[in-house]
C-alpha cells in the first residue's frame, strides 16, 4: 500500500512540472549526455540515451554545447537545438519511466556531413529526417562502395596521366665519368580532374628497347596543381645508372582526400544507387 502511494505521488509530482521545469530538466540531460560522451562513460550514456548503443561508427566528443532553442511539443516530447562552434545538433527527448531520456539525435555521429554522408544523400539513401542512428547505419553500409569508387577514380587518373614529350639528353660517361640526363619532360593530365599539389608523386622511368623498366627516380617537385586536360613541364637533371632506350613517367596519387571531396560534392544517383556520373 505504501509503495503504491509513493509511486502515485512520484507520478503526480512529475506530471505537475511546469513547462519551464520540463524544458530545464531536458536541457540538463543533454548537457550531461555531452559530458559523459566526452569521457566515454558508457553506463551513463546508455542511461541518458538508450539507443546510443546502436550507433555505428565514430562519434564527436564536444567539449561543450550551447543550447539555442528548447520546445515542448504537443505530444509531450521535447526538441532541443544546440550548437558547438559551427556544428549544429538536434535532440528529441521523451518521458520514459521517471524522467526524460534522449530518444533521437542528429549531429553526434562523425559520419554526419562527412563525404560519405554527402555521397549517401546525393544518391538517395539519406533524406531530411534521418537520426544519428540511421546515418551511422547507412554510411557504414555505403563505406565499402564509397572507398571502391574513390580507388577507381584514383586508378583512372593515374592511367590517364602520361608522358607527352621530352627533351632529355645524355651527358658524360667518358673516361669513367658519371652519366647524367638533362632537359625537360612534359606530363599530360588527360583525366577529368585537377590533381592538387602535394597529393601525388611523379616518377621518371628509364626503359630498355622492349619497354622493360631499368630504373626510375622520383621527381622532387610535386608542389603544383596539375589541371585537368592540361600539360606541365618538369625540368630534369639526374645521374643515370646505365644506358636506356626510352623514357616514360608514372604518376602515383598519395592522398585521395580530394577525390573523396569530389565524390561527396558531385556524385549523383537515385534510390540509393550511384549512377557513375564521375
Amino acid at each position: 500500500m505504501r509503495r503504491t502511494l509513493a509511486l502515485v505521488l512520484i507520478f503526480l509530482l512529475f506530471n505537475c512540472q511546469t513547462e519551464e521545469q520540463k524544458k530545464r530538466e531536458a536541457e540538463e540531460i543533454v548537457q550531461a549526455l555531452i559530458s559523459n560522451i566526452q569521457i566515454d562513460n558508457y553506463k551513463s550514456i546508455y542511461e541518458l540515451y538508450p539507443s546510443f548503443k546502436n550507433l555505428e561508427g565514430e562519434y564527436w566528443k564536444y567539449k561543450s554545447v550551447e543550447i539555442t532553442s528548447t520546445m515542448l511539443k504537443d505530444d509531450g516530447t521535447i526538441e532541443i537545438f544546440a550548437k558547438s562552434n559551427n556544428n549544429q545538433l538536434y535532440f528529441v527527448l521523451d518521458k520514459i519511466n521517471k524522467g526524460y531520456k534522449v530518444v533521437q539525435s542528429k549531429g553526434l555521429s562523425a559520419y554526419f556531413n562527412s563525404n560519405i554522408y554527402k555521397y549517401s544523400k546525393n544518391i538517395g539513401c539519406i533524406g531530411l529526417n534521418e537520426s544519428d542512428i540511421d546515418i551511422g547505419r547507412i554510411c557504414k553500409k555505403n563505406e565499402t562502395e564509397f572507398n571502391a569508387i574513390v580507388q577507381s577514380l584514383k586508378k583512372r587518373i593515374e592511367e590517364n596521366t602520361f608522358l607527352e614529350n621530352h627533351s632529355l639528353t645524355k651527358y658524360g660517361g667518358y673516361y669513367g665519368s658519371n652519366q647524367y640526363v638533362s632537359g625537360d619532360i612534359i606530363v599530360k593530365n588527360g583525366s577529368r580532374f585537377t590533381i592538387p599539389g602535394h597529393s601525388y608523386h611523379i616518377y621518371v622511368k628509364f626503359l630498355d628497347k622492349n619497354d622493360n623498366e631499368l630504373y626510375k627516380y622520383k621527381h622532387y617537385n610535386n608542389y603544383f596543381d596539375i589541371p585537368f586536360n592540361s600539360s606541365e613541364s618538369l625540368g630534369i637533371m639526374e645521374d643515370i645508372e646505365k644506358n636506356y632506350n626510352k623514357v616514360d613517367v608514372e604518376l602515383v596519387i598519395l592522398n585521395t582526400n580530394f577525390l573523396e571531396n569530389i565524390l561527396g560534392e558531385h556524385s549523383k544517383g537515385s534510390s540509393c544507387n550511384y549512377n557513375y556520373n564521375l
